[in-house]
């Protein structure tokens, strides 16, 4: 019996001496340690219960203060079972903050990454419906400008028309070379103002359009 006694003993205090250990260790060594108590202590009860037994077999005199060191022994096993249990605890405690940060930062990500997209499509949107007007004006630009040449080449072909009447007009009345010479420098002016109106036109499309693309 007293083999088992300080057996029982000695492991009880390797027990209390793994619980100081516990601080200075991981996560992961703390795992470990924490199975090797559980089994320690699963011993130290076992032993208990057959030390209970030996105490019975011992001479009537030596039985009571068996009795009571067996007693002191389950005393102290009940406080390291506390202790686990607390430490198991902790462990649990510990392990449910990290989750819930865990989880309150993947909330606050991806509701920054709603933001960013809510931000990203009202930009597109906004830069799309920029581009839209552009676009707009652009078109109403180049029918204006098309209206504009074909007025220009409608009055250049009636020009042209009224010329030769003018010409035949004149032949017809015999004016002389001098008249049509004067004349002709007329329409030959009129034509330069026209291509030279044309041309202008054509420039000032140009770099509204040229704008509107940059």
């Amino acid at each position: 019996m007293n083999a088992l006694y300080h057996q029982t003993n000695e492991l009880l205090k390797e027990t209390q001496h793994i619980f100081i250990k516990l601080e200075k260790c991981t996560d992961q060594e703390v795992a470990i340690l924490e199975r090797d108590i559980q089994n320690r202590i699963e011993t130290i009860t076992r032993n208990c219960e057959k030390l209970d037994i030996l105490a019975y077999k011992d001479p009537a005199g030596r039985t009571q203060a068996n009795k009571s060191r067996i007693d002191q022994l389950k005393h102290e096993n009940k406080h390291l079972q506390s202790a686990l249990h607390m430490l198991q605890i902790k462990k649990k405690k510990k392990e449910s903050e990290i989750l819930e940060r865990e989880q309150l930062l993947q909330r606050k990500f991806t509701s920054l990454r709603e933001e960013e997209t809510a931000i990203f499509i009202d930009h597109s949107l906004h830069h799309q419906n920029a581009l839209n007007r552009a676009n707009k004006n652009l078109d109403d630009l180049l029918s204006t400008s098309k209206g504009i040449l074909s007025n220009l080449k409608e009055q250049r072909i009636t020009l042209k028309g009224a010329q030769k009447k003018l010409m035949n007009f004149a032949n017809t009345l015999g004016l002389s070379n001098t008249t049509m010479r004067l004349i002709e420098n007329r329409v030959k002016e009129d034509k330069y103002i026209l291509f030279g109106g044309m041309f202008i036109t054509m420039l000032v499309i140009f770099f509204v359009i040229f704008y509107l693309k940059v």
